[in-house]
């Protein structure tokens, strides 16, 4: 005869439910991501204006080496604004670390990759200047 009718309104439930939990993660992680690109610019701020307190994490273990890192981060990204082709390579050249402990340090202070960092910070600075 077919399939039974309890099996099917069964599989339509879970398709929904399943499309319903996609949307609401994708949804999060979508404002997490901008959440992270707001943190990035109030702390790239406090850098321009002197206040050296960077404190992007709310962990109990973020220490001044994470600060150490982020102010030399934005120094970095500062002094090579102006290039067109940056990549990660070329910012862990200047930093004189491997793009790998780049992108892991960004990620953990920031939440961002490197890159994303970079462009954040350009999209900041690049309006000021004019």
């Amino acid at each position: 005869m077919g399939v039974p009718f309890i099996v099917v309104v069964a599989a339509l439930i879970f398709v929904i439910a399943d499309a319903f939990y996609l949307y609401r993660l994708f949804g999060y992680r979508k404002r997490y991501s901008r959440a992270l690109r707001s943190n990035v610019v109030k702390q790239f701020h406090r850098h321009l204006t002197g206040v050296q307190k960077h404190v992007i994490s709310n962990r109990k273990d973020y220490h001044q080496v994470d600060s150490l890192f982020l102010s030399y981060f934005f120094d970095t990204i500062l002094n090579h604004i102006d290039d067109t082709d940056m990549t990660t390579k070329d910012l862990a050249g200047y930093l004189q670390i491997t793009p790998r402990q780049l992108d892991k340090a960004s990620k953990r202070v920031t939440g961002l990759s490197a890159m994303k960092v970079y462009d954040t910070v350009k999209s900041q600075y690049i309006p000021q200047q004019y």
